[in-house]
């Protein structure tokens, strides 16, 4: 475990393993534990970095306004203070724009490039669920704002499996104490909501896995048909019957793609 301030401000991270680095950047309203179902799969052969993004976890909560890029160059300032010249860079949802942003303007510290349930902008629709997401958590409390958000984030398959989701709300409720605040929430969504990669994509060269659920309600998998279609020769996965959540609850198959995409 160790913290940096080379990008200003105080950004946690946690690392496990050697060998050839990963960077894990974790999505909204996720710190770097939210990484649990893939890095155990990789720490015997890689080492593994995982941070909380600015506003959540262990990093500085800041009370300003900031931008994808911002959190771009918080990812730069943990591979500088890990001592890291270049890894892989994987990223969710959130972190997948951040991982984008990454590969665009500091391309010599990205080596493969994977993105998961993520997006290079919102449309209409999607920003009206973002202000709604918003406006939703500010008034409810953490068990039923999960309850009313899960739907969007879980498949009827996951609701399906016996235990599943009841599981998953009963450690986000334990963890209440620790949950992100709204104002820090707000600030990450407003980074999402200015966030547009469309026209910039073309010019990430590192290699690139992108991955979807195929059921995504929250990152639709047309957007990461447009991701893969915009960058050079990169190759496109969905994973069957999953939502948005597909690294919490379909962890196995996603660590098996991104371990044959690393390896290939």
């Amino acid at each position: 475990m160790a913290t940096t301030t080379r990008s200003g401000i105080s950004i946690f991270y946690r690392e496990i393993g050697e060998g050839d680095p990963i960077l894990f950047i974790q999505g909204l309203e996720v710190d770097n534990r939210g990484w649990a179902t893939i890095v155990p799969a990789f720490r015997d052969r890689y080492r593994c970095i995982s941070l909380d993004n600015r506003d959540i976890g262990q990093s500085e909560f800041v009370p300003a306004g900031y931008t994808i890029g911002d959190m771009a160059r918080d990812a730069v300032a943990v591979l500088d203070e890990a001592g890291v010249e270049s890894a892989h860079v994987v990223g969710f949802s959130m972190g997948g724009a951040i991982a984008q942003e990454l590969a665009i303007t500091r391309p010599e510290r990205v080596k493969k490039l994977v993105l998961i349930g993520t997006f290079p902008w919102l449309d209409e629709r999607l920003k009206a669920a973002n202000r709604s997401r918003i406006k939703v958590r500010g008034q409810l409390s953490v068990e039923d704002y999960t309850r009313a958000n899960f739907p969007n984030v879980y498949t009827s398959r996951d609701y399906d499996q016996p235990g599943l989701i009841e599981g998953i709300i009963e450690r986000v409720v334990a963890n209440a104490a620790g949950a992100q605040p709204n104002d820090a929430f707000t600030r990450q969504s407003d980074a999402i909501r200015d966030y547009d990669s469309r026209e910039r994509l073309m010019g990430i060269r590192a290699e690139t896995l992108v991955i979807c659920g195929d059921q995504d309600y929250l990152c639709p998998p047309w957007q990461s048909r447009l991701i893969a279609s915009s960058i050079p020769g990169a190759k496109l996965e969905f994973v069957e019957d999953a939502g948005h959540g597909v690294v919490f609850t379909r962890g196995g198959d996603v660590s098996r793609l991104i371990g044959t995409f690393l390896e290939s």
